[in-house]
């Protein structure tokens, strides 16, 4: 399947490429493209096998969502987002798993972790008010996972619910600069009932015993949640600087320049731009090593059936920071060497400046704000996240 899914990837490309410009200037993805994705099962990749999923291993996902994002940032980050709440939706009850997929095994889920709204107890669930910011690709999921907190007994504890889409409507609020393709808008609810098998307290998921570890005999779905959940976020990342490399050196090649006295030289000739180019790609290369090698330990640590230790856990985040501050340097520094040229916002490699930077904005790859954990807990303090 693997090899499946690279092939169409690979096919795909040069549509994907061409139009990603457009994707950027409406705001959102075609509806041909994502039916194209999940026609050819790119969101079944975490999917349980009992719903005719492939369950394939992290560092595979990885590989896919980086070649994907060689062709458009903002349609990549949507398939990864939504290739991984499958992972996450297998980890609800049963029940809940048959909502989704009984009916439609091709029926794909959004998320908003952001505890943004209102969790009330009604009967054997909760009733959702509020408004929940940023699901990409809401205009093309079946269903959605929000983020909610709810005190009891004095103490606050963080819930996932899984709610359909015609529980919530869509705000047409996402005007950006970076990554504006990925249509990620607010979506509002009023007074929803979530019933009790569609909650998931985060707890189990970030230690990786949940209800649907229990029916989901792989090992996959005892990976901690706070380990994993941001290599869909990554992995896009990777692939849309890959992306601008390739295009950098396609463009540069044949690309004359004229000095004041008007002497021509090829850019390709130029020493700074050898350096930049050579820099910038093992900048990615260091970038995608360290992601997947990291993939590769935490899953030979699940499949082993041991714990992931809190080090190890905290070593996943900051690696990922890591990464995306490599990335940021190279596109930085092929944007330095693009000219006027990079000034011009239908320019692919700016496109992929705008993106990078916007994707190390998220709060879970955010330097200040993750990077310091690491370094807390191996200094013996706490390291000021829920792991």
């Amino acid at each position: 399947m693997l090899e499946y899914l690279s092939n169409q990837i690979e096919t795909m490309l040069p549509q994907l490429a061409a139009d990603a410009v457009a994707t950027e200037q409406r705001g959102q993805t075609k509806k041909s493209v994502i039916k194209a994705l999940k026609r050819h099962g790119f969101f079944r990749v975490f999917q349980p096998k009992q719903y005719g999923g492939y369950e394939l291993e992290f560092h595979e996902f990885v590989t896919l969502m980086i070649n994907l994002g060689r062709g458009c940032g903002s349609t990549a980050w949507v398939c990864s987002v939504g290739s991984f709440h499958a992972f996450n939706v297998a980890l609800f009850n049963q029940k809940a798993q048959d909502d989704v997929w009984k009916r439609d095994p091709l029926a794909a889920v959004g998320s908003s972790y952001v505890p943004a709204g209102l969790a009330k107890i009604v009967g054997s669930g909760f009733e959702l008010s509020g408004t929940w910011p940023y699901v990409s690709g809401c205009d093309h999921f079946e269903w959605t996972v929000v983020g909610v907190n709810h005190q009891q007994d004095n103490q606050r504890k963080l819930y996932f619910c899984l709610v359909p889409r015609s529980d919530y409507t869509i705000n047409n609020d996402w005007d950006v600069t970076g990554l504006r393709g990925t249509g990620s808008k607010s979506i509002s609810m009023d007074k929803v009932f979530v019933p009790e098998h569609r909650i998931l307290d985060f707890d189990s998921a970030r230690s990786g015993i949940t209800p649907g570890a229990k029916v989901n005999s792989r090992p996959l779905y005892k990976t901690p949640f706070f380990a994993c959940s941001s290599y869909c976020l990554i992995s896009p990342a990777i692939g849309i600087a890959k992306g601008a490399l390739d295009q950098f050196i396609e463009e540069i090649g044949p690309r004359e320049v004229k000095s004041l006295r008007g002497q021509k030289s090829n850019m390709a000739e130029h020493y700074p731009v050898q350096v930049r180019v050579s820099e910038a790609s093992a900048l990615i290369d260091a970038a995608k090593l360290i992601i997947t090698e990291d993939c590769k330990k935490m899953s030979e640590i699940i499949n082993k059936k041991q714990k992931m230790s809190t080090e190890q856990k905290l070593k996943n985040k900051r690696n990922q920071v890591l990464a995306v501050q490599f990335l940021k340097q190279a596109i930085d520094l092929l944007i330095g060497a693009t000219g006027t040229k990079g000034l011009l916002k239908n320019n692919t490699i700016q496109l992929a400046a705008r993106n990078i930077h916007a994707i190390g904005t998220h709060i879970t790859l955010n330097y200040d704000i993750v990077m310091p954990t690491y370094g807390r807990h191996v200094l013996g303090l706490d390291a000021g996240v829920p792991i």
